[in-house]
């Protein structure tokens, strides 16, 4: 039995060690990781974004949107990304989805946090935000074991996306589409006052270094734009002329009447769609000092 008990003590020593060694490397390496991107136009947001802007299009433009990111996630990233990269346009995606309190639950739910957190986790900032949302910590530790623990990665900026699209072509999943913007568990979603809390703070970010903020609205199809709900839409209106009032360039393309099969779904483009609008971005974006 001893040296059973011995055994199972060498091993779990073992274990232990190969565990904490990784642990320490990994974190070695994000503290010596640093973003430089040589790009002067840095298009940043969510699916939105990352369908519709096709860098090859854009000369001197790259995409680091990624799917379902609320402005959270896009706050922490930019505070990363322009420590070293200075002179720049940042083009954030604004719809009226992105305000909508589905979005408070991204670091709580099972459909979202497991992804969430393996993207942040070397910029989060948990403690600015555990006393207005639910954060699930035991998802978070379990992301964060499978990533430390066994074996060094070599590249913590999970955070950076890029542009991605297909050339399908499906309109008809807009009950689909509002509900998961609009609803949670069923009822109707409101405003998320930690969503405009945080577009904010990227503003506040944005005006007070070296760089210029464009707020941008890709287009979506008509069987979703109309079924938006009022008071979502009504608000992002509002916040279009406050920012505008503070001279935040707006680019608001949400009801541009693009032919159906330029979607990939009812909102986002497809990569043909994608290509149309890149090409349009690039001569607005160039007329903006």
């Amino acid at each position: 039995m001893k040296k059973f008990i011995l055994k199972v003590s060498i091993f779990l020593i073992i274990l232990i060690a190969f565990f904490s060694i990784n642990f320490f490397i990994n974190q070695l390496i994000i503290r010596n990781t640093s973003v430089n991107i040589d790009n002067k136009k840095i298009f940043v947001g969510d699916s939105h974004i990352q369908n519709a802007i096709n860098p090859e299009f854009l000369p001197g433009s790259i995409n680091i949107a990624q799917p379902a990111e609320p402005y959270i996630l896009t706050y922490w990233k930019l505070k990363n990304v322009l420590e070293s990269n200075q002179g720049v346009k940042v083009i954030l995606g604004f719809a009226p989805h992105n305000i909508a309190k589905f979005n408070d639950y991204k670091l709580s739910d099972s459909k979202w946090a497991s992804e969430m957190f393996s993207r942040s986790y070397s910029i989060q900032e948990f403690n600015t935000i555990k006393n207005e949302i639910d954060i699930d910590y035991k998802e978070y530790y379990k992301t964060l074991f499978k990533i430390f623990c066994f074996y060094p990665h070599f590249n913590h900026t999970s955070y950076i996306g890029n542009f991605s699209n297909s050339t399908n072509n499906k309109i008809d999943d807009f009950e689909e589409t509002i509900n998961r913007h609009f609803y949670y568990k069923s009822n109707r979603t409101d405003i998320s006052e930690l969503s405009i809390k945080y577009l904010d703070s990227i503003v506040l970010l944005i005006s007070n270094s070296q760089n210029k903020l464009i707020l941008l609205n890709t287009p979506v199809h008509s069987n979703y734009a109309n079924r938006v709900p009022k008071k979502i839409y009504n608000k992002y209106n509002i916040l279009i002329e406050n920012y505008k009032s503070n001279n935040i360039t707006i680019i608001d393309k949400f009801a541009t009447d693009y032919n159906d099969s330029l979607f990939l779904n009812v909102d986002h483009l497809n990569i043909y769609g994608a290509k149309m609008f890149s090409i349009e971005l690039d001569s607005l974006i160039a007329e903006i000092k």
